[in-house]
C-alpha cells in the first residue's frame, strides 16, 4: 500500500487576496472573504497550497499602502518574497505573458465587466502554469471561465488530523 500524498493543488492568487490580510479595513470584500484570504495564506505557509502571481502582485500592493498612507509594506514584501519563497512562486511579466493577457482582456473586457490588464495578468500565469484555479474576491476576476475561479470565502478549511 502506497503512502505517497498527492501534490497540494495549485492556484492562482490575485491581489484582493494578499490585501484583505494585510489591509483588511481597506478592503470591500466582507468578513467571510476576509476569513478565507487568512485560510489561503495559511495554506501557503503550511505548504498546503501552491501559489502563481506575478510581479504585479508587489506593484498593486505598494500602491494600495501608499494610496492609503499605510507603512509597512517593506514588511509585507519581505513575508512575500522571502518566507513564502518555497511556495508562492511571482514571475515575471514576459512579453508572452502580455500578449496572453491582451488576448484575455479582448475576451473577457465589457462595459459591464472592467476587467484589467493587471487582473488579466493574473489569469495568463494561472493558466501558463497550468493551475487549477483562481482565488479572487474580485467580481470580474470570477467571470473568467478559462479556469475555475473561486472567491476566499469558498477555500476549503484545511482538515486537522
Amino acid at each position: 500500500m502506497s503512502t505517497a500524498t498527492a501534490d497540494p493543488p495549485v492556484a492562482g492568487i490575485d491581489t484582493s487576496v494578499f490585501l484583505g490580510v494585510l489591509l483588511p479595513d481597506v478592503m470591500i470584500m466582507g468578513d467571510a472573504n476576509i476569513a478565507g484570504a487568512e485560510r489561503v495564506l495559511q495554506a501557503l505557509r503550511d505548504g498546503a497550497l501552491l501559489g502563481i502571481s506575478t510581479a504585479m502582485l508587489l506593484a498593486e500592493i505598494k500602491w494600495a499602502f501608499t494610496r492609503h498612507g499605510r507603512t509597512g509594506f517593506e514588511i509585507a514584501e519581505q513575508v512575500l518574497l522571502h518566507d513564502f519563497r518555497k511556495t508562492l512562486r511571482i514571475v515575471d511579466v514576459t512579453p508572452r505573458l502580455a500578449i496572453l493577457a491582451a488576448e484575455l482582456r479582448a475576451r473577457y473586457y465589457s462595459r459591464q465587466n472592467d476587467i484589467s490588464y493587471n487582473d488579466c495578468l493574473y489569469v495568463a500565469a494561472a493558466l501558463e502554469a497550468r493551475a487549477d484555479f483562481i482565488i479572487s474576491s474580485a467580481p470580474h476576476l470570477l467571470q473568467v471561465t478559462d479556469i475555475k475561479t473561486i472567491e476566499p470565502k469558498d477555500f476549503p478549511l484545511q482538515e486537522t488530523p
